[in-house]
């Protein structure tokens, strides 16, 4: 039934071919030629159509006994069909005449006859091979590769010079028809694709691709205009927090700066704090001979010189060169040679401390049991 089919088809498009003039080996021509193959299968279409319709509209008329199957009438072979149509005449009550039947059949026998000759023609100048069946998982590409390299004996690279420049990445649906010519005088490949065995044209099958990818574009759009709303206002608090950064690097730095103000000013106030706590916690001392303070004069000489007593200025911190913390220890060391002279000891009061000499291991000490604070002790010898 499909090749029945195919060859009526093909009758209709011979037949608008017929009165017009030879066609030209070009690729112009070509194009021009499968317009009007597609105006025709437009128009076999809207007679398919009109015949359904006809069918609705006899189904109406009859009883349910004489009406028509139309999805069966549909799928009969196109002699069937005439039958049905000589039916559908003699039930109207419309004239036939047998014998201009007889001729019409064998006017169209001559006419068929003619067509399979002008196709065989048309085959042979246009180049066209015969239809490719696309299968599944077929390529536009691909198949072209097939037909220079098969048909063509061209290597690989050879057939891509020629492809490259057609641009074949459109989808095929299975059953597609698909043509190749490869115009040697030229050197270039034509291809050109039709419904073949398919449910649904090229052209629709392209719409319908495109309205998918529209479709899907549509929704990659919205969805990338979600993502890129985000997008923005991710920089918009990244770019808050930045400046929220800049604004507290910024005040960290004024902190960084007082705080090394502070500690220089800290590490002069410890320095000047541990040499306060030094002079707080320490004793100071100077041994000097009793000669020498007469000298200077820190002796008041009594009548004849009968009594000495020493005066408060010889008491002075700058007469007391020597200390020692008492953090550290309680005693200091007196020299051997002083200390075997006859000594003399004075708290800064004038007062006599001379219990606080002691001697170990043959050396002489000032241990200062109960020691005051920043205090001053004059050692004077003879």
């Amino acid at each position: 039934m499909e090749r029945n089919s195919y060859i009526v088809f093909s009758l209709v498009v011979i037949l608008m071919i017929v009165g017009c003039e030879k066609s030209s080996k070009g690729y112009n021509d070509i194009v021009e030629f499968q317009e009007k193959v597609e105006q025709k299968k437009k128009q076999v279409l809207e007679a398919e159509k009109e015949y359904t319709q006809l069918l609705k509209q006899w189904n109406k008329k009859v009883p349910d006994s004489e009406r028509v199957d139309i999805s069966k009438e549909m799928s009969k072979r196109p002699s069937e069909r005439i039958e049905t149509w000589l039916k559908r005449r003699v039930q109207q009550e419309k004239p036939i005449s047998y014998e201009g039947l007889a001729d019409e059949i064998d006017s169209l026998n001559d006419v068929i006859g003619k067509l399979q000759n002008k196709i065989n023609s048309l085959e042979q100048q246009t180049g066209f091979t015969e239809p490719y069946l696309v299968r599944k998982g077929d390529t536009h590409f691909g198949m072209a590769m097939e037909f220079l390299m098969n048909k063509h004996n061209m290597s690989k690279q050879q057939a891509i010079k020629y492809i490259k420049p057609l641009g074949l990445y459109d989808k095929l649906k299975e059953g597609f028809f698909v043509y190749f010519f490869f115009d040697k005088q030229n050197n270039r490949l034509h291809t050109s694709v039709n419904k073949g065995k398919a449910n649904i044209s090229p052209y629709r099958y392209k719409r319908r691709y495109e309205k998918k990818q529209k479709a899907k574009l549509r929704k990659l759009a919205k969805k990338y205009k979600k993502e890129q709303k985000n997008y923005q206002n991710a920089i918009r608090k990244v770019k808050k927090m930045r400046q929220n950064i800049r604004d507290k690097s910024q005040k960290l730095a004024e902190l960084d700066s007082m705080y090394n103000d502070i500690l220089v000013d800290l590490g002069s106030q410890s320095k000047r704090v541990d040499s306060l706590d030094r002079i707080s916690n320490s004793v100071f001392y100077t041994i000097r001979s009793q000669k020498n303070l007469i000298e200077k004069g820190f002796y008041d000489i009594g009548f004849l010189g009968l009594s000495k007593k020493l005066k408060n200025s010889v008491f002075d911190s700058l007469n007391f060169p020597h200390s020692f913390d008492l953090r550290r220890k309680t005693r200091f060391k007196i020299p051997k040679n002083f200390a075997e002279k006859n000594l003399t000891i004075y708290n800064e009061y004038g007062d006599k401390v001379n219990k606080y000499i002691e001697k170990s291991d043959g050396e002489f000490y000032l241990n200062l049991e109960d020691p005051v604070k920043n205090s001053r002790i004059l050692v004077v010898y003879r």
